[in-house]
């Protein structure tokens, strides 16, 4: 019986814990960005965007992703798809990262994607930096202008626990990415993290994800 009392808290701590963590990141981009909705951890970025921030089951902030407000015209159905494409420039994409930055540290840049991935008339870019993963997507807005940036997510770096399943180095042409997968779920990494895991260990890597594959 004392067992099980123990067990019941040290899960409550840990909920508890989880829900602060969670909490104090939030508060931390509500003094940034302008709370838009709070059920869906949704903040007002420039005009035409949101961002959306993405926690780890233990509260940590595992991703902010920055897309257009009408991709979340289901729960918005106001946020109507305008009849031309929203497009953010390049200027204006490197100022709300820095905003982002600002609040969570992604570091500086260690490797700039090179070849973009097509997919849904976006070309896709993966950029390393120190304390995480950009992923951008990148669209050719009219003829005779530079490219936009559509939507981007950034993937900060962590700590991730599990027994290390399986590793794999994707390559795109001169681009090249490292990928682990602990448990079910895939995650980006660094080179050096990469080499120094061992298949089938117990591992606690430092890692940016879960990833989609």
């Amino acid at each position: 019986m004392k067992l099980h009392s123990a067990v019941l808290i040290g899960l409550c701590f840990g909920l508890a814990l989880s829900a602060a963590r969670e909490q104090q990141a939030k508060s931390k981009f509500a003094r940034r960005f302008p709370v838009v909705d709070p059920g869906e951890n949704l903040y007002a970025a420039d005009e035409g965007y949101v961002i959306q921030l993405e926690f780890s089951k233990e509260g940590d902030l595992s991703a902010v992703r920055a897309a257009p407000k009408h991709f979340f015209s289901d729960t918005h159905p106001e946020w109507k798809e305008p009849d031309s494409p929203v497009v953010m420039p390049l200027a204006t994409y490197q100022g709300l990262l820095q905003r982002i930055s600002s609040v969570r540290p992604i570091g500086k840049l260690a490797r700039k994607g090179k070849v973009g991935i097509v997919s849904n008339l976006r070309a896709w870019f993966l950029d390393q930096y120190e304390d995480g993963v950009v992923e951008r997507g990148m669209v050719d807005d009219s003829a005779g202008k530079p490219y936009g940036v559509a939507s981007f997510t950034v993937t900060f770096f962590r700590t991730v626990s599990g027994k290390l399943e399986s590793k794999d180095i994707v390559e795109y042409g001169a681009d090249r990415q490292y990928e682990i997968r602990i448990g079910e779920r895939w995650y980006w990494t660094s080179e050096t993290e990469y080499q120094r895991l061992s298949m089938g260990s117990h591992v606690r890597a430092i890692a940016a994800g879960p990833i989609n594959r």
